[in-house]
């Protein structure tokens, strides 16, 4: 839902805080860093917020 959510022309607000998958989000912004070097971080932290998933396909989507 999120990939397709960020595929659209729809702007949306991302509220830092407001729990689930928009802090996992909002802490990524915030820590931005080069390219090469972000999808490692955005696999740490989808590993924090999701645990118990299979995130090898949800990070090669980045």
């Amino acid at each position: 839902r999120v990939y397709n959510a960020t595929k659209s022309p729809i702007p949306c607000l991302l509220v830092a805080g407001s729990g689930g998958v928009a802090d996992c989000l909002a802490e990524i912004l915030e820590e931005s860093l080069a390219q090469e070097s972000i999808r490692g971080l955005i696999e740490e932290k989808l590993k924090h917020y999701f645990p118990n998933e299979n995130l090898t396909k949800m990070v090669q989507k980045v």
